[in-house]
């Protein structure tokens, strides 16, 4: 080959070599234009040598006068701090280092991730910043659907706990207390049974509000599902402390809140267990926290309990009546007796009022004040209820063929049971299949039935109306709204609660607080029956009020329907049970 083919060959090379170069170049500025990220090449000072920036990148670099500047004067001190520290360990290791941190443009705030690579040959550091906003608000939102209730807002259960594990810690090496609150509205279902759900929810995002207003930032509010809340409390040194704010909370949230000019009244009740006296772990102390709370429900709700040691043994029992309350009606072990009531002046029998009893094998006799609230709560109570309804009907079939007058048959109806909507129906259904008229019936409802927030109460009670059946209000004078009720609802009849027959022939109050009920009662036109007479002299004082009826173990205590039919198919007897000396009553009327 002569010199200038040799040459020539040379110089196509190096046209060949400067072509591709370009080429290179020019690929690399077109991925560059075509990606947001920013490339910067760093000196061993940490200085810009040379950078590139995609052209939809907003990561602070955007001309030539970076240039030789030191990227600590670039960036914000803090950021610039971070690319110091994380350029050494690059520096010593050799590996890729990766970091994040985040810049603030006006309200936004941009995150990035900085990846840091060594080119040991030229003492050139490689820098590649990528903005991660979108992804980091992803993991924002994952983490929030993760670890927080979206209805409130607050920390979820499985976040508290976690919390709670923390705050454990803390305390043991601080040697401080940890309080646990469990809080858990009352009767909520009910709200949302009668309100519907989105007042219900409505309910849960206000007591978020409510509760969150008053702890310290320190505190954990959190929401564990459906009405729960637990409180994490760190550093409160004494009962008076936890007290005073337990009494804040129950106050704020038994304030009303208002839906379209309603008041919605609800109430919140608590139990309080305290680390490490009670428990010294989380799972320990929440279920001695909800224990308490249990504790409070059954105190009559609205309040807060701290926990003791003698719970456990009425937790048990609960859960040893929940578990033979399964199946107990089906293997019958349910039945129902009547308690006889009179006609005070009359002198005449009159009725009788169906009780439910229940003697289980495992535990023997079981109060009804003690499983009936448990059947409330479990929703076993609307078929006990129906049981009792079908008991009663079939029982005052019995009482119309084999007892003179017209008795009538009271049974107690539950606030679940107001909520079926086929419970007039049921009834209309018993009493056809008996052929008997609703006249034979008497339907009792509770203070606590009306104050239950269930809205077709009204409409029910006028349903039942309609077709004879008595209405009558049990247990008055307990509550607070009883005057008001009997002005809004159809009553046939008032029942005075036991309590105060009880301390009649004792107490002077109670003795003109019946007196009171009768007399507002007749001014009404709504007749009166006094609960538990037991002593001869309570019939005396009622009577001498001017009482109508009566029902108590004084007069007969409750049996069976045989057993009714057997013992007061005697009209004789009846005098001699009701039968009082004429003149001493009227010689003493002076006296009361």
């Amino acid at each position: 080959m002569s010199m200038s083919e040799d040459i020539e060959r040379k110089i196509d090379e190096i046209r060949a070599t400067k072509e591709l170069a370009g080429n290179r170049a020019n690929m690399l500025e077109s991925v560059f234009s075509a990606i947001p990220d920013l490339l910067y090449i760093l000196d061993e000072e940490m200085r810009i040598v040379d950078f590139e920036v995609g052209v939809k990148s907003d990561l602070r670099l955007r001309d030539e006068s970076s240039i030789r500047q030191k990227i600590q004067d670039v960036l914000p001190t803090r950021i610039g701090y971070k690319y110091e520290k994380n350029i050494e360990q690059c520096s010593l290791t050799g590996e890729l280092v990766t970091f994040e941190y985040e810049l603030h443009s006006g309200q936004a705030t941009i995150y990035h991730e900085a990846r840091i690579a060594k080119v040991a040959s030229l003492n050139r550091f490689i820098v590649v910043v990528r903005d991660i906003t979108t992804r980091k608000l992803n993991e924002d939102f994952i983490e929030r659907q993760a670890y927080y209730d979206s209805l409130s807002g607050l920390p979820n259960r499985y976040l508290a706990m976690d919390r709670l594990d923390k705050a454990i810690e803390r305390s043991k090496r601080n040697s401080k207390s940890c309080i646990v609150v469990f809080l858990d509205l009352d009767d909520f279902k009910t709200i949302n049974d009668t309100q519907g759900h989105d007042i219900g929810d409505l309910v849960i995002a206000e007591t978020s509000k409510k509760l969150s207003s008053l702890v310290r930032e320190s505190d954990t509010v959190a929401r564990l599902g459906g009405d729960e809340f637990l409180l994490i409390l760190e550093s409160l040194e004494n009962v008076e402390g936890i007290s005073n704010l337990l009494d804040k909370l129950i106050a704020e949230v038994g304030k009303p809140i208002f839906v379209s000019d309603t008041e919605i009244h609800y109430s919140i009740s608590g139990g309080i267990a305290i680390y490490p006296s009670d428990a010294e772990d989380s799972k320990t102390l929440m279920r001695k926290a909800d224990i308490a709370m249990y504790h409070s429900k059954a105190k009559g709700k609205n309040q807060y309990t701290f926990f003791s040691e003698s719970m456990n043994k009425l937790i048990e029992r609960r859960a040893q009546v929940e578990r033979a309350m399964v199946g107990a009606l089906e293997r019958e072990e349910f039945s129902v007796l009547y308690q006889p009531q009179f006609d005070l002046m009359g002198e005449s029998l009159i009725g009788a009022e169906a009780l439910i009893r229940w003697q289980s094998p495992t535990l023997g006799g079981v109060s009804p004040a003690e499983f009936i609230p448990i059947a409330e709560h479990n929703g076993l109570i609307e078929k006990i209820g129906k049981f009792v309804l079908k008991e009663a009907i079939k029982t005052a079939k019995l009482f119309t063929a084999s007892l003179s007058g017209e008795l009538k048959v009271a049974i107690n109806l539950s606030p679940r049971q107001l909520r079926d909507k086929d419970l007039v129906s049921f009834i209309v259904e018993q009493l056809k299949w008996y052929e008997l008229p609703g006249t034979c019936l008497e339907l009792e409802i509770t203070e606590g039935v009306l104050l239950s927030n269930i809205t077709n109460v009204q409409e029910v009670l006028g349903e039942v109306r309609k077709y004879g059946i008595s209405i009558s209000m049990d247990d008055f004078g307990t509550g607070y709204s009883s005057l008001h009720y009997l002005q809004e609802y159809p009553f046939d009849l008032v029942k005075i609660d036991r309590d105060f027959i009880e301390k009649i022939d004792t107490s002077a109050r109670s003795r003109e607080l019946v007196r009171a009920i009768v007399s507002m009662s007749h001014q009404l036109n709504i007749p009166v029956l006094a609960e538990g007479v037991e002593t001869n002299e309570q019939l005396r004082q009622l009577t001498v009020f001017g009482c109508d009826y009566i029902q108590g173990y004084f007069m007969g205590p409750a049996v069976s329907s045989e057993e009714f039919v057997e013992t007061w198919g005697n009209d004789r007897l009846i005098q001699e049970k009701l039968v009082w000396n004429r003149s001493s009553l009227k010689s003493g009327l002076g006296k009361n």
